[in-house]
């Protein structure tokens, strides 16, 4: 009765999924760009204006994008070994459930916490991490991530030349990328991408890099947290004509499911005194609060709202820590009808788990929608799912809605 009971609603979706895909794929995203133009200024006159939007009312859709963010994304030695084909290796079945929802978003961020330095450097662990490259093209394809913030505390797990090498490896896979730099003069440069005409802006900084310093004149390679720094590049950002700011901080307690005083301190005076609009927070390897801080401009003396995602905890690792197989995914929704600055109208996150399922070959490590994955185990159809990862995954949707309560806009997404 349960599987019959389900088979109609797991249609639909996939029905729904294949549609989105397709239409995504059959256009292609003004993401792909990062050339810093002004948008087009086709000369329309009034009344062709107005015939158009009566001919097509259906374009009010149009004004509403999705950004999709994304935890750690870590690579250990097991994930890598089970990864590993003739020839190389494939991280795409990783991927491969969990990237029929990351797909389908506008565009894509996810924090990169580890280095490719290529096989020469020798691949490895905690506590240097080197991944294989391959995990780059996975990231970009499988997922449809497009943009990866690295700076993290493991930049220079291969010092300065593990650095370059890794950024040549994003550039070869399509992956934009920001926070770590081969020169001086691509430090300077902010990243900005368009979507539907909407020019969002990434920046992305860490608290340090495990005690590992970089020449003096290669100071430039690594982003730090450093408040005028952020003040500067933000207010670059605008200068360029970014609609919206975002800024990924490598930050906070390792393990700890609630923010620091110098978490919250430090994400207050960035929306006080910048023109951040949203704070991507990662590094503690647990999920953490999502936010909005009312606050008042100290530069304009208005009111301002800020959002704040503290900590969406590990993406895919192979970590032995009680939170390291748990994160969120967080679907972040905006109007962009307003000709001032778009708006956030809610936000939804969806408990993402990480299955390790020993002699399972290339789908040992697995990252799962926790909401489907538990449909899919009451109906019979993940045969790699046991008693045990139910009970795991819901424990874990009990704890989440305690950790991130919903409230007026921000949900659970519970689909």
């Amino acid at each position: 009765m349960l599987r019959k009971r389900w088979l109609p609603i797991f249609a639909a979706v996939i029905l729904l999924l294949s549609v989105t895909v397709w239409e995504k794929a059959k256009t292609p995203l003004a993401s792909e760009s990062t050339e810093l133009m002004p948008a087009a200024n086709d000369a329309v006159s009034e009344s062709n204006s107005s015939e158009t939007a009566a001919s097509e009312p259906e374009a009010a859709e149009s004004t509403q994008i999705k950004l999709t963010l994304l935890g750690d994304i870590m690579c250990h030695p097991t994930q890598y070994e089970a990864a590993k084909i003739s020839g190389g290796y494939d991280f795409r079945p990783s991927f491969e459930e969990i990237g029929e929802d990351t797909r389908l978003a506008d565009l894509t961020l996810a924090n990169l916490e580890t280095t490719l330095a290529g096989k020469e450097m020798t691949y490895s662990g905690y506590p240097s991490f080197n991944t294989p490259e391959q995990v780059a093209d996975a990231v970009r394809k499988t997922l449809g991530v497009d943009v990866v913030s690295t700076a993290n505390n493991h930049s220079l797990d291969r010092n300065f030349s593990g650095l370059s090498r890794m950024i040549d490896f994003l550039d070869q896979s399509g992956l934009k990328h920001t926070g770590t730099y081969q020169t001086a003069e691509d430090s300077q440069k902010i990243l900005i991408q368009e979507i539907s005409g909407l020019r969002i802006a990434f920046l992305s900084y860490t608290y340090g890099t495990n005690g590992v310093t970089l020449p003096e004149d290669k100071a430039f390679a690594v982003n730090y947290l450093d408040r005028e720094k952020i003040l500067r590049d933000a207010e670059k950002a605008r200068a360029l004509g970014a609609d919206l700011v975002i800024a990924s901080l490598h930050w906070g307690t390792e393990y700890a499911v609630k923010p620091s005083a110098e978490q919250i301190n430090l994400a207050t005076w960035i929306f006080e005194n910048t023109e951040v609009d949203i704070i991507a927070g990662n590094h503690v390897h647990a999920v953490q609060p999502i936010t909005f801080l009312q606050v008042k401009s100290k530069s304009t003396g208005k009111e301002k709202e800020g959002l704040v995602i503290y900590a969406q905890g590990n993406f895919i690792s192979d970590q032995k820590t009680d939170t390291a197989n748990m994160g969120i995914m967080v679907d972040i929704f905006l109007d962009i009808r307003s000709a001032e600055k778009p708006v956030i109208t809610h936000v939804a996150y969806y408990p993402t788990w990480i299955d390790e399922t020993p002699r399972a070959g290339p789908k040992t490590y697995r990252v799962l929608n926790v909401t489907k994955a538990l449909a899919n185990y009451q109906s019979g159809q993940d045969p790699l799912l046991d008693s045990a990862d139910y009970a795991e995954m819901l424990a874990y949707v009990s704890q989440i809605k305690q950790t991130i309560p919903s409230e007026n806009k921000i949900r659970f997404a519970n689909k």
